[in-house]
């Protein structure tokens, strides 16, 4: 199996779309060779420290007594949680041991395509390698290592993990549209899948798609348990489209069957109120978040804004206070600028 991958990766190399020879040479003398995927395969040659250092790896997972194939598992999966959190070199790190333990296992290629395509950005690139004199010019073709997978991806178990980190991820590192087409590979596989809807709407909310998200959110409605969480966004984006009236509609559905922890609605529709002008029924739901957490300033320095919106100057300036006294600098500030206009 090791012989045939090296057969397919050499043929990358042949097509000009990978590292060259001299960008593995350098990365492997600059002790960077568990960054290269299978750490470089037979392209490069290991020295004998660190060929030492994979037999005692090896020694150690056979001494635990855990089976290749789980331990291999185990470790894409990790892999795939360090690529969530940013931490692309500890992935890489944690998909070459699943690597050197079993070669077989297909989720070790959906991860080296994962890290790979986030380093096709030169900035991303730098980063990662870290190489200080010597730039690295490019990187290995994330789709060789794809294609390694899905060939062994019988079930596609490991290619539906991936491109649930691909959908919730990409995005982050500054590739939204890969994301998206992650996202929809993977509503393929699973239509219902609610949390690659979320993130696909997460995706299109931040690109400021706020139509197209909201095209998502609703599609998602019919799988969905928690609609308050749907609600909250549609609203949103409907907020974020001038669409005043419907997204105080569907902040007020979010908020009626929600529970009061759930301050993101009450928040949302509170200020939203306070931007028309209109605060009539707005106290009740920051009241509500008050009721949950009685200390949290942020929360009166809103009610005592609400209460300015409905010209209770009074009370207003006491909960101002409130918030003041809890920690609120925006408080102290509105505080003083009220005192100066009297």
């Amino acid at each position: 199996m090791k012989y045939l991958l090296t057969i397919l990766i050499s043929l990358s190399f042949l097509n000009g779309k990978t590292q060259t020879k001299e960008d593995l040479d350098a990365l492997h003398q600059n002790g960077k060779i568990n960054l290269i995927p299978m750490y470089g395969n037979s392209l490069v040659e290991k020295a004998y420290k660190y060929e030492y250092a994979d037999e005692e790896f090896m020694t150690e997972i056979e001494e635990a007594g855990v089976p290749k194939s789980k331990a291999s598992k185990e470790l894409v999966l990790l892999g795939m949680d360090f690529f969530y959190r940013g931490q692309l070199q500890t992935a890489m790190k944690r998909f070459n041991q699943a690597w050197l333990i079993d070669s077989n296992n297909p989720g070790i290629y959906f991860g080296f395509w994962l890290v790979q395509e986030v380093i096709k950005q030169p900035e991303k690139r730098t980063e990662f390698y870290g190489m200080k004199v010597r730039a690295i010019q490019s990187e290995m073709d994330p789709s060789v290592f794809y294609k390694m997978g899905e060939k062994l991806d019988v079930n596609n178990e490991y290619e539906k993990y991936a491109l649930d980190y691909g959908c919730s991820s990409f995005s982050l590192y500054g590739l939204p549209n890969l994301g998206i087409e992650n996202c929809e590979k993977k509503l393929v596989f699973n239509p219902d899948d609610t949390l690659a809807y979320q993130n696909y709407a997460d995706i299109l909310s931040d690109m400021e798609s706020w139509q197209k998200s909201l095209e998502i959110q609703f599609k998602s409605l019919k799988y969905r348990v928690d609609k308050w969480f749907v609600f909250n966004d549609i609203a949103w984006n409907y907020e974020m489209l001038g669409k005043t009236d419907s997204a105080l509609v569907y902040y007020q559905k979010s908020i009626e069957i929600s529970s009061n922890s759930y301050f993101k609605p009450r928040i949302n529709y509170c200020l939203l109120k306070e931007k028309t002008g209109n605060c009539e029924n707005s106290v009740q739901y920051i009241d509500q978040c008050i009721d949950e957490l009685p200390k949290e300033s942020f929360f009166y320095f809103i009610k005592g804004r609400l209460l300015l919106c409905l010209n209770q100057k009074d009370e207003a300036e006491n909960n101002l206070k409130l918030a003041k006294k809890l920690g609120s600098n925006e408080a102290k500030l509105l505080l003083k600028e009220l005192k100066s206009n009297k």
